[in-house]
């Protein structure tokens, strides 16, 4: 396959339904703040190294010491993504942003479960249930043990002001939008407000309530107060239609999703303390995939999660805000786009941190400890996905791929550190990566192209798996011949022993990844890893050195080969198709049977390397088998089998293989 002209034709057509998914209204809060560094590249603060136990000590050759907000951050031109597409003028209204109301025009609505009391018009009482039904504004104080406020305006805005309000309801939500054009939720200054669903859920109308702010409607919270909400039972604020929060402290507690937009959700301001049984920040419509996106331009977050952090099934994309965030599944996901390009983001634990179709990272301060993959575009293990939760939609994938243009990235995994199903470009900001110490992930990972023009990308891992970049137009370096523990010294200085590149690895390892700027063709460096010392000449090549070992056996598609020495490999078991032609299982052999891991194709026990230089069937082997990414994936030109012929480098035996 010709992997370059299939990388440009991609970047065409991604490119233009990216450009317009991102053409929607993404805005930020005027009056929010965002922290971190956006693509024009400005300085953030060093991460909290309490909050990163491993994290590895990291210097960029140019001081000493570790990285802070004295070091500045990389920024490269992006090729998929336009900071000018994003329109801001009319994500927030002026009202959305503004809490404040005039007082005197306010209608005063009094909980008592011994009796509501009302001051004007356009509402209504029924025992414990209070109906609004006319444009307007209300202040809501006292408490219900089981009762209900209902907007029911058709077409009109309403705005709540939670004024001490503590409602509770047995059966159903506390606060229930029936019918509005808009409707605001403000927390007062220096109130407290608690709104909780104690039961299950009964039906009262043809709706299918099921959270303890349930709107049908637009809606937006505002407000410097705070509110409490507790569900055991279901979520904590939906709205199906755009659900908006501009500021307040909210504390939730959900059975099922903290915060849940159909449309969208939109966050430019607050304070956030959400545990949820499923996704914290949930946005998701079936019917248009230019809908169901979440943005967050602001505000600071506590997020735990059994499943995604923050999720949608449209784009993802932050801008702003300080995030701490455990998950279960993934810190952040989307089904199609994930863009970030600023804010804070320390992700503690998750099974993958940034994940989706296709991942930009222009900005920001990201740093994920992962049980699977850090970054992923396009599924992470096939069959797993979603980690425990189940299979991700997608799969492996040309579309997929991941930009990294800007900011500082640091992944400890224990799965594929950066991992792609189609392609990764990274055009600058500073990657470092303590990726797998188990051989069958790679600290960088990708199917089809892995370019670097700028930036600093550092990897360190395992080198069962281990890749460089296949197209550098800066120094790129891969060395699998060291082995090192936690706590040793990584430097690599050039032949005037000028440090490039320092930093201290998290776990042990045997393989190092180094490309920067500074790394030119005509270089003579000195890597040192602990105690050992290994002299790398580039040659007048920008890329030095590849994986080796067997990889990953028969990949899906792909020649003999995979980009690495020896027998290198894509992801793959015996992915692909039998030598007759037909489709061959995941992890079989061409014959059917099922192959364990580290061994060849005859059965026998593999080690990575072929004695005196055979292939896998016993022949002579007298080179290098390359090509796309997986093993011995795909057919031979003439149906046979790698013994017999295929398209890679030849064996002694004049077979081409």
């Amino acid at each position: 396959m010709n992997y370059n002209k299939l990388s440009d034709n991609l970047k065409k057509a991604v490119s233009v339904v990216l450009t317009g998914m991102i053409a929607v209204s993404l805005a930020a809060c005027s009056t929010g703040t965002s922290t971190g560094t956006s693509s024009s590249g400005s300085t953030i603060e060093s991460p909290d190294s309490s909050a990163n136990a491993g994290s590895a000590d990291v210097t960029d050759g140019s001081s000493s010491g570790s990285l802070d907000s004295s070091s500045e951050i990389l920024s490269g031109e992006s090729n998929f993504y336009a900071s000018s597409s994003l329109d801001s003028s009319d994500f927030f209204t002026e009202r959305d942003l503004d809490p404040s109301y005039e007082a005197s025009k306010a209608v005063s609505i009094s909980l008592s479960d011994n009796g509501i009391t009302s001051s004007g018009k356009g509402v209504s009482v029924d025992g414990s249930t209070v109906t609004i039904s006319e444009e307007g504004i209300y202040e809501i104080s006292g408490t219900l043990s089981d009762g209900q406020i209902v907007v029911d305006a058709d077409g009109a805005k309403v705005q709540l002001v939670l004024k001490g309000a503590n409602i509770s309801n047995d059966s159903s939500a506390a606060i229930y939008v029936k019918d509005a054009d808009k409707v605001f939720i403000t927390l007062a200054e220096g109130s407290e407000n608690t709104l909780s669903t104690t039961g299950e859920y009964v039906a009262i109308d043809d709706n299918n309530i099921d959270a303890v702010i349930y709107s049908k409607d637009d809606l937006v919270l505002n407000g410097s107060g705070s509110l409490t909400i507790v569900n055991n039972y279901g979520h904590g604020i939906v709205s199906k239609d755009d659900l908006k929060v501009t500021d307040g402290y909210y504390k939730i507690l959900a059975s099922s999703s903290g915060i849940n937009g159909k449309d969208s959700v939109r966050i430019c301001g607050g304070t956030f303390d959400i545990s949820a049984s499923t996704d914290c920040i949930h946005a998701s419509n079936d019917e248009d995939d230019s809908l169901g996106y979440v943005y967050i331009s602001g505000g600071t977050f506590t997020l735990n999660a059994d499943s995604d952090a923050i999720d949608g099934s449209g784009t993802v994309q932050i801008e702003g805000g300080s995030f701490d965030i455990t998950s279960d599944d993934d810190a952040v996901h989307s089904d199609g786009t994930t863009i970030i390009s600023g804010g804070k983001i320390n992700v503690s634990s998750c099974y993958e941190g940034i994940e989706g179709t296709v991942v930009l990272i222009t900005g920001g301060e990201i740093n994920v400890k992962a049980t699977d993959d850090g970054i992923n575009a396009a599924g992470g293990n096939d069959g797993s996905g979603f980690g425990p939760m189940g299979g991700d939609t997608f799969s492996s994938s040309s579309s997929s791929y991941i930009e990294i243009s800007g900011g500082k990235i640091y992944i400890n995994s224990e799965g594929d550190g950066v991992d792609a199903n189609g392609s990764i470009y990274v055009t600058g900001g500073y990657t470092l990566v303590d990726g797998p110490v188990s051989a069958g992930n790679g600290a960088l990972d990708y199917d089809s192209e892995g370019s670097i023009t700028g930036g600093t990308f550092i990897a360190l891992g395992s080198n069962g798996m281990a890749m460089n970049f296949n197209n550098a137009s800066q120094g790129s370096i891969l060395v699998n011949t060291v082995t090192y523990k936690s706590g040793d010294a990584i430097t690599l200085t050039d032949s005037d022993g000028n440090v490039l590149v320092s930093v201290t690895a998290a776990k042990q390892g045997s393989s190092v990844l180094i490309s920067t700027p500074d790394i030119s063709d005509d270089d003579t460096l000195s890597l040192s890893v602990g105690s050992e010392s290994v002299e790398i000449s580039m040659d007048g090549n920008n890329i030095y050195g590849s994986g080796t070992g067997f990889g990953g056996g028969f990949g899906g598609g792909g020649n003999m080969g995979g980009g690495r020495d020896g027998f290198g490999g894509g992801r793959g078991g015996f992915g692909g198709q039998a030598p007759d032609g037909t489709q061959m299982p995941d992890g079989q052999a061409p014959d059917g049977t099922q192959m364990p891991d580290g061994q060849a194709p005859d059965g026998s026990g593999f080690n990575g390397q072929m004695p005196d230089g055979q292939a896998p069937d016993g022949s002579e082997f007298n080179g290098e088998m390359r090509g796309g990414r997986g093993g011995f994936g795909g057919q031979a030109p003439d149906g046979q089998a790698p013994g017999s012929g295929s398209n890679g480098s030849q064996a002694s035996d004049d077979t081409n293989i």
